[in-house]
C-alpha cells in the first residue's frame, strides 16, 4: 500500500508539479509574441485537483502579463507618436512666430517686432548699465524708382538699401517699420 501510495503521489502530484515548474521556467514574455512563443503554460493536466487550480492560475497570470506587455507597447507607440506630433507643431509654431516678426521683403524685423523690442527696452530704461541709441533711416527717392521703373525694381531698391543698413550696423537689430522706413536699435559695438 505504501509503495502504491508513493507511486500515486509521484504520478498525480510530484510529476505534474515538476512539469509545471519546468514550464514556468520556460516562460519568457515579450511584447510582440503569441502565448506559445512566450512560453505560456500549455500542459495537459487531467486531474481536477489543486494542481489543476495552480496550473489555471499560473496560465491566467502569464496570459495577462503578455497582454499587458502588448498594451504597454501600443501605449508607448501612441505616446511616441504624440511626442513627434507635438515637436512638429512646436516647430511650426516657432516658425509662424518667427515669420510674424519678420518683414517678408527684406527679412529684417517688421513693425510688430520693433514694437515688441521697444516695449522690452522701455522696461530696461531705468537700468544704469543699459545703453542704446535709435537710428531712423528713410530710403530716398523710392517713389521716383517705383514710378519710373516699376514696383519690382522698387522692391530691389528697398532690399539693396536694407542690405547697406544691415552691413553698417552689423551688431544691432534692424526693423522695417514702413514702406521705406527703417529703425536700428544700436547696442554694443555699434
Amino acid at each position: 500500500v505504501l509503495v502504491f501510495a508513493i507511486i500515486l503521489v509521484k504520478r498525480n502530484v510530484v510529476n505534474p508539479l515538476v512539469h509545471l515548474k519546468n514550464e514556468m521556467e520556460r516562460f519568457s514574455p515579450f511584447n510582440t509574441g503569441t502565448y506559445e512563443e512566450c512560453g505560456a503554460l500549455d500542459i495537459n493536466i487531467k486531474s481536477n485537483n489543486e494542481i489543476k487550480d495552480i496550473y489555471d492560475a499560473a496560465r491566467l497570470m502569464q496570459t495577462r502579463i503578455i497582454d499587458y506587455l502588448k498594451e504597454i507597447t501600443v501605449i508607448r507607440k501612441d505616446y511616441e507618436k504624440a511626442e513627434d506630433e507635438i515637436k512638429i507643431k512646436d516647430k511650426l509654431i516657432g516658425q509662424v512666430t518667427k515669420d510674424a516678426y519678420r518683414d517678408v521683403l527684406t527679412c529684417v524685423g517688421n513693425k510688430a517686432a520693433y514694437n515688441k523690442k521697444a516695449a522690452d527696452m522701455t522696461l530696461m530704461i531705468g537700468s544704469p548699465d543699459y545703453e542704446f541709441a535709435v537710428v531712423m533711416a528713410d530710403v530716398n527717392r523710392l517713389k521716383y524708382v517705383n514710378d519710373t521703373y516699376g514696383h519690382k525694381e522698387g522692391d530691389i531698391y528697398i532690399k539693396g538699401c536694407c542690405s547697406v543698413i544691415c552691413n553698417v550696423f552689423k551688431h544691432s537689430p534692424v526693423f522695417r517699420v514702413g514702406g521705406d522706413e527703417f529703425v536700428v536699435i544700436l547696442t554694443g559695438d555699434d
